[in-house]
């Protein structure tokens, strides 16, 4: 279609070059306006300079292009998936073609991901296998990440589970480390595997995959609240010392909370106009007095087994902090937990 991978190389075009010369006789007709000598080099130097600034400008505007093929090849993606059922599958078609034009440049990795996504949704898994499996690299970031998972579900929509299980291990995961988004994706792996080996009868495989699964939340929960509980007493320290840069710093969070109280009860008997800093005091105050009635909802609820309330309240405990796996994973992965154990308890009946 018009617009789409156009791949014009530089000075093609006759528009191109029409306005290249038009450009470098406006350069030259500039340099006689002020008198500048023509000599060979001087010419040569100009004409670099306008050519380097032409390629420039040719770069960009196939930047942007590839943009809007990109842009065009998602928007198709996702009529498609409204479609009927009827012309899902003719357009499904027409996109895996739009997207295999683009087969180079910034949205490369994006659009072979992609390309495997429609491949898939349209039935054809050992294709989307295929593409999946060239676009899984480290180099092509998060992209090349989920095409790792993606090369892994296509696997197992063709019931090839040894291959798919192996794709969606550790170790086939493992290069991807450093790519952003690693974590999230590990943990859906871990699922994977988990589902994959409790349908399959290997329910002590599925439990060690769940096992880590919840392992990994809580420690970095745990970690993440320890490092808020840390911040809070820093905050508390620096407004302490502010007032007082004889005061001792207090030795954890608890001491802080009564550090502040101390010094709000202080200065809540001075008169108002001497109050100063009450405000800020009381407001640290309040942040830490939320933080450790949030732990201890979390603690109550995992003392409980009740997973699905486990982290209620537990942005005011870890903070901004975000973690993977996520709160759904952690949820989900105790709920299969409990699934695999009722069926070892059938098993042994």
């Amino acid at each position: 279609p018009p617009g789409m991978n156009d791949r014009r190389t530089f000075l093609e075009d006759d528009q191109d070059q029409d306005r290249f010369l038009e450009t470098v006789n406006r350069g030259v007709e500039f340099a006689r306006a002020r008198a500048v000598p023509l000599t060979f080099v001087g010419v040569a130097a100009v004409l670099l300079i306008l050519l380097g600034v032409w390629l420039v400008n040719q770069r960009a505007d196939a930047g942007v292009a590839a943009y809007v093929d990109m842009h065009e090849a998602l928007a198709a993606y996702t009529a498609a998936g409204q479609a009927s059922a009827d012309a899902r599958a003719s357009e499904l078609t027409a996109v895996v073609g739009r997207l295999a034009s683009i087969d180079s440049g910034p949205y490369d990795a994006q659009a072979r991901y992609t390309e495997g996504r429609a491949l898939l949704d349209n039935g054809s898994a050992p294709q989307a296998a295929q593409v999946f499996r060239a676009a899984a690299t480290p180099g092509n970031g998060p992209f090349g990440l989920y095409s790792q998972l993606g090369y892994a579900s296509a696997l197992a929509a063709q019931e090839d589970w040894t291959g798919a299980l192996a794709a969606y291990s550790d170790a086939s995961l493992a290069p991807f480390e450093a790519v952003p988004g690693y974590d999230a994706a590990w943990a859906e792996a871990a699922l994977r595997r988990g589902d994959m080996t409790r349908l399959l009868g290997r329910p002590d495989e599925a439990k060690r995959a769940y096992e880590a699964v919840v392992s990994t939340y809580e420690r970095r929960r745990d970690a993440a609240i320890a490092g808020q509980a840390t911040e809070l007493s820093e905050n508390a320290a620096t407004f302490l010392s502010a007032q007082d840069a004889t005061a001792t710093a207090p030795a954890d969070l608890t001491a802080a909370l009564g550090a502040l109280q101390t010094w709000i009860s202080a200065t809540l008997a001075k008169p108002e106009a001497d109050r100063v800093g009450l405000s800020d005091a009381v407001r640290v105050q309040k942040q830490i007095e939320e933080h450790l009635e949030a732990r201890v909802d979390i603690a109550t609820a995992v003392a409980e087994g009740s997973p699905e309330s486990a982290s209620y309240r537990y942005t005011l405990a870890m903070g901004d902090t975000t973690i993977a796996p996520s709160q759904g994973d952690y949820q989900r992965a105790k709920l299969e937990l409990s699934r695999v154990d009722a069926m070892g308890a059938t098993a042994g009946e």
